[in-house]
């Protein structure tokens, strides 16, 4: 298993073992008006594409894991 494959193996394992999940927030009063496309990516490197999770939105969680 590559390195990169293990990595995403333990960390949906994690995700599932405590129910856990990773996202974006702000302060209820900021403005964000006029962003779109929000995403949250996790890879070990930035030029191995083939290997980097990308979710929808500004959360993520075991079940955004294939």
């Amino acid at each position: 298993m590559s390195e990169a494959n293990t990595f995403r193996a333990e960390l949906k394992a994690l995700l599932k073992k405590y129910n856990a999940a990773i996202y974006f927030d702000c302060h209820p009063g900021s403005d964000m008006h006029g962003v779109t496309g929000e995403y949250m990516a996790f890879c070990l490197n930035d030029e191995d594409e083939e290997h980097k999770i990308v979710t929808e939105g500004t959360g993520f969680d075991a079940s955004d894991m294939l």
